[in-house]
C-alpha cells in the first residue's frame, strides 16, 4: 500500500500515474519492472511509506544459533521475504531476533491459532523480558510486539483500535506458517497493513499452496 506508479511511454513525455485498485501489492513491483522494460516504458516508483530507522547492529540476538543468524540478517537486508523452515528450526526465535535488531518498529506477528498467539508471546517474553501484546480469544493490549490471530483481526478490521493497529501502527509484519495465507480473510488481513514497511512469511512448506 501507500505506493503509486507513475509511467511513461517516451523519456519527453509527460507521466501517467495509476494504482491498481485501492492498493498495489509491493511484491509484484519486480514483475511490474520487468514487463514495463519489455513493452519500452519507463516506471518510477512514488513511494509514500514512513522509512524505517536504521537497524540496530550491536542488538543481542546471541542465542539464536548459526542458521537462524543468517536468516535473521538475510530477511533484515531485504525487507520482505519467505522464511522456510522445518517444525521446531526456530521461526519464532528469528522474528524476535528482527524485532530486536529493529527497535523503532511496530510488530504484528499473525498466527492461525490461539495457542501460537500464546507461545510467541511467551517466547518474546523469555528472550527480551519485555511483555508482547495479544490481540485474540477477547484479548486487546497491543504492545510493540503484538501477537494476534488473524481470525480476531479479520472480524475486527473495520472496528476503529484494530483499523489504527493494523493501517497506521504496524511497521513490520510477521505472517506465521504462512502457506495458509492463501485463504481469502488471510489475504486481506495483509493487504490493509498499508503502513508496514518490512514483511516477513515463515513457514516450512511456504510455498506449499
Amino acid at each position: 500500500g501507500y505506493l503509486t506508479l507513475q509511467v511513461n511511454n517516451r523519456p519527453d513525455a509527460a507521466p501517467t500515474r495509476f494504482m491498481l485498485r485501492d492498493a498495489f501489492p509491493t511484491g509484484f513491483l519486480p514483475l511490474v519492472r520487468r514487463e514495463a522494460a519489455r513493452v519500452g516504458k519507463l516506471v518510477e516508483l512514488l513511494d509514500r511509506r514512513n522509512k524505517p530507522a536504521p537497524p540496530n547492529m550491536d542488538a543481542d540476538i546471541s542465542w539464536l544459533r548459526d542458521y537462524q543468524r543468517a536468516a535473521a540478517l538475510a530477511l533484515l537486508r531485504g525487507g520482505r521475504g519467505l522464511l522456510w523452515v522445518p517444525t521446531a528450526g526456530g521461526k519464532t526465535e528469528v522474528a524476535i531476533a528482527l524485532a530486536k535488531l529493529l527497535p523503532s518498529e511496530r510488530f504484528l506477528f499473525l498466527v492461525h491459532r490461539k495457542e501460537l498467539m500464546v507461545q510467541t508471546a511467551e517466547r518474546y517474553h523469555l528472550r527480551t523480558g519485555e511483555a508482547a501484546g495479544l490481540v485474540g480469544d477477547g484479548i486487546y493490549e497491543p504492545r510493540r510486539f503484538t501477537c494476534a490471530t488473524f481470525q480476531t483481526i479479520a472480524q475486527g478490521m473495520d472496528r476503529k483500535p484494530i483499523k489504527a493497529l493494523l493501517e497506521q501502527e504496524t511497521t513490520a509484519v510477521v505472517v506465521d506458517e504462512v502457506h495458509t495465507l492463501p485463504a481469502a480473510s488471510f489475504y486481506r488481513v495483509v493487504m490493509r497493513a498499508h503502513a508496514a514497511f518490512f514483511r516477513w512469511g515463515m513457514s516450512g512448506t511456504p510455498l506449499q499452496r
